[in-house]
């Protein structure tokens, strides 16, 4: 079922569509812009709207239509104007002139209905491509994300990689020192050693020094007595 609105100031062609088998009539005729925008809030399953250039009302026809896709962006609007100077698109369905009898105009339009099926389908075209280009772009933002995830990974394990090696170098270092540590210990142990083994050659030759004998000679002219002895012992 088509679920239509008109909006051109006269009742004639909402009552006639009114009798017709697939097509649902929910609200009067609207006479003034502002009802529009009611009629859509309060009927948004609405797909259908049938506008007339000479509504009345504030805004120009062009900001009118404008409002209404703004409101609901998959309406479909059949257009009465004085000239057909409106280009048709995936809204703007069909411009019908005042002159022409447009009232058995939109009955066959709606009788047949091939003329909005198609529309109907160039629009269900354009939103699948729509929601393919917004899937192609969540899978680009998806890819852009595994990225800098990756370069922050990256980047972490390259931090941990310098971490290990400072530390490996600490390590050398400190392995390092203490070894200096053992061989000037050693060396300290080996310079007590000759100390001691100096010490050791001293007292075996204090030792032979006593135990050596010495023999002293009184120099002088005989038969005169020796009151005074000096010893040089060397």
């Amino acid at each position: 079922m088509i679920k239509i609105i008109t909006a051109i100031g006269n009742e004639e062609l909402n009552n006639i569509l009114k009798k017709q088998n697939n097509i649902i009539i929910e609200n009067p005729d609207i006479q003034y812009q502002e009802g529009i925008i009611e009629a859509l809030e309060k009927y948004p399953d609405t797909n259908i709207i049938i506008l007339s250039e000479k509504i009345i009302g504030n805004l120009k026809i062009e900001e009118l239509i404008q409002n209404i896709i703004i409101i609901k962006n998959d309406i479909k609007i059949i257009l009465l104007c004085n000239e057909k100077i409106y280009k048709e698109d995936e809204n703007l369905i069909k411009t019908i002139n005042y002159e022409e009898d447009y009232l058995n105009i939109i009955l066959e339009l709606f009788s047949d209905k091939k003329e909005i099926e198609n529309k109907n389908k160039i629009s269900e075209m354009e939103i699948y491509k729509n929601k393919l280009l917004k899937k192609n772009n969540n899978k680009k933002i998806e890819y852009k994300n595994s990225e800098k995830e990756i370069e922050k990974n990256f980047n972490e394990e390259k931090i941990e990689k310098e971490i290990y090696e400072l530390k490996n170098y600490e390590n050398n270092l400190i392995e390092k020192n203490n070894n200096n540590k053992i061989k000037l210990k050693n060396k300290f142990n080996k310079n007590n050693i000759l100390k001691k083994l100096k010490e050791k050659i001293k007292n075996i030759k204090e030792k032979i020094i006593k135990k050596q004998k010495y023999i002293i000679t009184i120099i002088g002219c005989s038969g005169v007595r020796k009151n005074n002895f000096y010893f040089y012992i060397s």
